[in-house]
């Protein structure tokens, strides 16, 4: 019992991994993130050739992160809803009336808010099952894709600055695959910037394929040595909400518990209703059940304890000073 509430207590560290944004003056997002001189074009070559224009990029990562504020999010709720973690009391949202009520198909989900607002409430406003949350996931992983593949070549930066931000990267990266897997399992692989003359139609791999690149990238991203354990109190004015190793170690337990789950690693496929092209192709579940898989996720959640307590236990659980109705108003009144 002890290991499965210290299991459940890692996979609630990462729901607030996110939270803050790093902080600094004058961001700008999208389109215009980047400042463009009279005359000048905003290539790769721009990005990269100062600091300054590189921050601009990775704040632009983490602008991609989910959000249930987000436009082509919204409606949803959140993602944590479809598991054990959370539950939507909202009734309003996509998961109360969709999800929970197992009347969700490829019918009813909205292709997103290019509707009109009658429709997006008539038919649900399935924002993660649409093309434009698609975006919201694929254009954050090329952001990602985009400072891995030319961060070193920035003049202006030391190599723990680069090492860092990459580290960075592929933590946000991981983070929009998981996104992407919560609803569709097995998704396209993409490890690089894909340049216009390249093949961009990318098959969908399985599930299995998909979840080991995820890992590899926290896994690379938590050996990295100049990204941090938590934000130094040096940084905490201006980068609290910048990812640690202790939130790609959240991630990597939550991803492997999620998987681990009868819906994808058991002997007889979830979904029996056809067509079953996904299911044939494992794309949404293993193929077999595994007790390994539920092993990973101890180890994972073992792993972030041992890290922790050699990092001054600086991750804790809050806890109400007494075990009464007022200690317990007390601790409510303190988050």
């Amino acid at each position: 019992m002890k290991k499965r509430n210290s299991i459940k207590s890692i996979l609630l560290l990462t729901i607030i991994s996110f939270v803050g944004v790093a902080c600094v003056d004058e961001i700008k997002f999208g389109n215009a993130f980047l400042e463009k001189a009279p005359g000048e074009d905003v290539n790769e070559d721009v990005i990269f050739s100062k600091k300054v224009y590189t921050d601009y990029l990775l704040w632009q990562c983490y602008e991609g992160l989910f959000t249930p504020f987000k436009n082509c999010y919204a409606g949803n709720g959140q993602f944590e809803t479809l598991s054990d973690i959370m539950h939507s009391e909202e009734g309003w949202d996509s998961m109360g009336r969709f999800h929970y009520t197992g009347v969700l198909s490829a019918s009813n989900a909205n292709p997103g808010w290019l509707v009109a607002r009658a429709a997006y409430i008539t038919s649900g406003g399935m924002e993660n099952m649409s093309n434009t949350a698609f975006r919201c996931i694929w254009t954050g992983i090329r952001d990602c894709c985009l400072l891995l593949d030319n961060v070193d070549r920035v003049p202006d930066m030391t190599d723990a600055e680069k090492a860092r931000y990459k580290a960075e990267a592929k933590v946000i990266m991981a983070s929009k695959y998981f996104d992407g897997i919560h609803n569709f399992g097995g998704l396209p692989i993409v490890d690089h910037a894909l340049a216009a003359d390249e093949v961009l139609e990318k098959p969908r791999s399985t599930i299995e394929e998909t979840v080991t690149f995820v890992v590899r990238l926290l896994d690379e991203a938590i050996a990295e040595p100049e990204l941090p354990w938590n934000i130094p109190t040096s940084e905490l004015a201006t980068w609290a909400g910048r990812v640690t190793k202790a939130s790609a170690l959240g991630i990597k337990a939550k991803l492997l518990n999620y998987v681990a789950s009868p819906i994808f690693n058991s002997d007889t496929p979830y979904c029996v209703e056809e067509p079953q092209e996904a299911v044939n192709a494992l794309q949404v579940w293993y193929g077999n059940y595994d007790v390994k898989r539920w092993e990973a996720v101890v180890d994972a959640c073992e792993e972030f304890f041992r890290m922790n307590s050699a990092n001054g236990n600086y991750y804790q659980l809050e806890e109400a000073t007494t075990p009464d109705e007022a200690g317990y108003r007390a601790f409510l009144s303190r988050i």
